[in-house]
């Protein structure tokens, strides 16, 4: 066992086959309490929730459980520190260096804190490391840059129940400007001159339409493909997909593929769980889908697409 120096330890021999590759083990989880006003503080009612590893479904820890007593509180110190604290009355070239310094501690930290999405949310450890904490790492960076300039709009990505609250929340404050984008399904529509290969790799990020005369290939294609994809344990690198991220989401995607059947969809590929153990689900793809359908129309947030045909006589 060694470490990398930021936290995560190093299993040179424990990934099952004695080869002395090197995989991650999960770091120490440090931090379960609330941070409000600069500290790390149970909940005021003493109660925790668990969060459990999506790999086996074991609990990883306890962290504290807010309710509105926490929540008041939380907001009345940003309140406090809004009006009688150091961060507003910094200049913004101070406010800058300051996330300036952050970016370079996350950075600094990028495998130990993908690690931690990992065993938490079943994120593919090399997504991690590789796109998300960088790109976080960059947007610190931005609003870094941006901290001495003026913007004012709220910008917000994600479902239309969170957006439509930010939005009144804007009109009732200050009449801020807001830009959301909601609900969306990914869809991709692929004509017959596509090239068919190069859109069946890119196929598991969308929904898609297919023009009829490339509908059949297609899909015999990404069949193949999802039935090649390795669904497994996050932190093994060659593993395509990881599992859901709880439990409850598990079950919602597994209600949402018997939806498709119930409607009248035809499920070509997958569509069960993948493993014994853990919130695994096959890549699962529908063909036959018709727009009215509910697995064409809402985000499911898992591993199903769904295929369509159009026709386009331009």
């Amino acid at each position: 066992m060694a470490s990398n120096g930021d936290g995560t330890a190093i299993d040179m021999a424990s990934n099952g086959n004695g080869d002395g590759t090197a995989r991650v083990v999960v770091p120490e989880i440090k931090f379960t309490k609330l941070f409000i006003n600069g500290e790390f503080v149970d909940a005021a009612s003493g109660k925790t929730f668990e969060t459990r590893d999506p790999r086996t479904g074991d609990v990883l820890a306890h962290v504290a459980e807010a309710d509105q007593a926490d929540v008041d509180l939380a907001v009345k110190s940003a309140r406090d520190a809004f009006d009688h604290g150091k961060w507003p009355r910094m200049s913004g070239y101070e406010r800058g260096r300051v996330m300036s310094k952050l970016a370079d501690l996350v950075e600094q930290h990028t495998e130990e804190l993908a690690a931690l999405d990992g065993a938490d949310a079943g994120k593919l450890l090399l997504l991690g490391k590789m796109i998300d904490i960088p790109a976080a790492t960059q947007m610190l960076r931005y609003y870094a840059g941006a901290a001495d300039k003026i913007h004012g709009d709220v910008a917000f990505t994600g479902s239309t129940e969170v957006g439509r609250l930010i939005m009144e929340s804007a009109a009732r404050s200050n009449l801020k400007t807001v830009w959301l984008e909601l609900g969306g399904k990914s869809p991709l529509i692929i004509f017959d001159d596509a090239d068919v290969d190069m859109a069946v790799n890119l196929s598991r990020l969308a929904v898609f339409f297919n023009k009829e005369g490339i509908y059949d290939e297609f899909a015999k294609k990404t069949a193949e493909a999802a039935q090649n994809w390795k669904v497994g344990d996050p932190f093994d690198v060659t593993s395509n997909m990881g599992p859901q991220v709880d439990k409850d989401q598990f079950e919602r995607v597994l209600k949402y593929i018997e939806l498709g059947k119930s409607e009248g969809a035809t499920l070509l590929t997958g569509g069960k769980p993948a493993a014994d153990k853990g919130y695994y689900i096959e890549p699962t793809i529908f063909v036959d889908v018709t727009e009215d359908m509910r697995i064409a129309q809402e985000e499911i947030f898992g591993p199903v697409m769904s295929l369509m045909k159009f026709r386009y006589d331009g």
